[in-house]
């Protein structure tokens, strides 16, 4: 079974690079999806958010793209089809890393998330996350069915 990472492409980003939504879209346009290098750690986490988009998420694995939690809150939900590479953001920092990926499906909702939030939600500050098999149901819940119509029976098949 696939992991399932939350990805945000947010109007935190250090360096402003992702404040307007036209900037994201640019990128997901060509299929590539993007983390900054030295995004910290979360949590007792011993690797960054950095390291986690380069070297834990495999190809194959799952991801929801959000702009943080603006709306639209969920931008789309993704197969990671490459490995992780350097990329350069024209007019922003170095080392950000850029991954391919295979469109599953857009959201179907411009809806700010309003739950509980979580690490993995898209209003918590975040970047790269694993949603933990414990919390799978709930991503299904409040993720999954609202914003693409879809369930983890679904997802698994594809």
């Amino acid at each position: 079974m696939p992991n399932f990472w939350k990805l945000s492409m947010g109007t935190h980003a250090g360096g402003g690079e992702f404040s307007n939504l036209s900037a994201v879209r640019s990128w997901v346009r060509q299929r590539t999806v993007l983390v900054w290098g030295p995004t910290g750690r979360k949590g007792g986490s011993h690797r960054t958010q950095g390291e986690l988009f380069e070297q834990r998420a495999k190809i194959g694995d799952l991801f929801y793209l959000c702009h943080g939690n603006q709306e639209p809150g969920v931008l789309l939900l993704g197969r990671f089809s490459g490995l992780a590479d350097t990329v350069i953001v024209p007019g922003g920092r170095p080392n950000w890393l850029g991954r391919k990926f295979t469109l599953i499906k857009h959201s179907k909702s411009k809806a700010k998330y309003e739950g509980v939030e979580k690490w993995w939600t898209p209003d918590h500050n975040s970047t790269f996350v694993m949603i933990p098999n414990r919390d799978l149901e709930q991503f299904e819940s409040v993720i999954l069915n609202p914003y693409f119509g879809l369930n983890l029976n679904e997802l698994q098949l594809k």
